[in-house]
């Protein structure tokens, strides 16, 4: 039988670039670090692009990589005919968000990368309203603003059919500014006013309480095409895990064994657990001068996520207990938390936990909450009424606090 330790037998350690490091605290910016998502990179431009698409909304669990996605699909819109803008809703919010200050961001937004990219030849003009303006018109001032743009675009040497493709990241900060009244009700007919013009596309990029918002504006969002973003495929996850740390010496994986099947487990495929488990164990192996990756290593790593003083914060699961902040009155984490805990329990125990062992908060209430998590996959449902958590890191953490 083969040693698959001989050809690292003697070898001499070389530190290993920790390229986890860099994404898991942000957007994966780097080609090298995204995986599994060109094809629906390749929808979403079609869509854009070739059909009469009006609105694309992307939502997905906190963290499960919306804005990496929404990064690589600004850059390959580049080779189409299309100017193209992103803004944060995130970048208002903290501010004041109001119907007048929404279209503000898409006209500043639009005349400032007008501004980055003049040097490169003529561009097209954009006069801006002021936020008093737009006040008092509501959409009529911003309407008028991009038909100007519109026009200006078709007076201007390779404009004449670029199309405007506007990108908003957290765009479900708007539903939970409605729930608290800090926005008007009627913002949404604004909306609706202004996409249906079609003088931009627009991709929406929101939190998991994406449907409730679309529910609840089923007229407004009715342009709109759904695509949720989940876990990651087993090939996409397998090349997130080996290829950002391969051995070129050898031209080979550096994981032994059933290895990379852990870690899938774990992690459910989520690009952001993969990318939190592996960070840590580049760095536990350059601590100890590994070069390869054995199952054991895998337990070990587990262990300091879970305990001790590498330990996870609960923060890094609150995409897992809530599907955004206007759902949190509805169901709230710390309610949440403890059905998961007592799911965790029982299937440390059997490997699954049946319905009617979970007696937490109420059937209604528990029913609602499974319901909830079953939704957006946090839970996953080998058979009726049997369920299990998706994401074995969590379970292993809950189990510890």
């Amino acid at each position: 039988m083969n040693n698959p330790f001989a050809d690292y037998a003697g070898s001499e350690f070389v530190q290993i670039e920790n390229m986890y490091a860099a994404s898991v605290f942000g957007p994966a910016r780097n080609k090298e670090m995204f995986f599994g998502r060109d094809e629906l990179i390749k929808n979403i431009i079609n869509s854009l692009t070739t059909t009469n698409t009006k609105c694309i909304v992307l939502y997905g669990q906190k963290k499960s990589g919306k804005s990496s996605v929404l990064y690589h699909l600004e850059q390959q819109l580049k080779e189409h005919d299309v100017f193209c803008v992103r803004f944060s809703l995130g970048e208002i919010i903290a501010e004041s968000l109001t119907s007048a200050a929404f279209f503000y961001k898409i006209i500043v937004t639009i005349k400032r990368k007008l501004e980055e990219i003049s040097q490169g030849g003529t561009t097209p003009k954009i006069a801006c309203p002021t936020l008093s303006e737009l006040e008092e018109s509501g959409s009529l001032a911003a309407i008028e603003t991009l038909q100007n743009f519109q026009k200006s675009c078709k007076e201007t040497q390779a404009w004449e059919h670029k199309r405007l493709i506007v990108m908003i990241d957290e765009f479900t900060y708007l539903y939970t500014a409605i729930l608290k009244k800090e926005i008007s009700d009627s913002f949404m007919k604004n909306w609706k006013n202004i996409i249906e013009t079609g003088l931009f596309n627009a991709v929406l990029v929101g939190q998991d309480v994406m449907p409730k918002f679309q529910a609840r504006y089923s007229n407004e969002f009715g342009v709109a095409g759904n695509i949720r973003l989940s876990y990651l495929d087993t090939v996409s996850a397998q090349q997130l895990i080996e290829r950002p740390v391969w051995d070129k010496q050898r031209d080979r994986s550096r994981y032994l064994g059933e290895s990379v099947a852990k870690i899938i487990d774990l992690t459910a495929g989520s690009p952001y657990y993969i990318q939190i488990f592996c960070n840590q164990l580049v760095k536990y192996m350059n601590a100890r001068e590994k070069i390869c990756v054995t199952e054991a290593d895998i337990r070990e790593v587990t262990e300091e996520l879970v305990s001790g003083n590498n330990a996870l914060d609960a923060m890094c699961f609150d995409g897992l207990l809530t599907a955004g902040d206007a759902d949190l009155e509805e169901i709230p984490a710390n309610d949440t938390i403890k059905v998961v805990q007592e799911i965790a329990k029982m299937s440390e125990k059997h490997g699954y936990c049946s319905r009617k062992d979970i007696n937490v908060l109420g059937p209604a209430k528990d029913d609602q909450i499974i319901q909830d998590l079953e939704r957006r996959k946090v839970l996953v449902v080998p058979q009726t009424n049997f369920y299990k958590i998706a994401v074995q890191l969590f379970q292993k953490w809950l189990l510890k606090h």
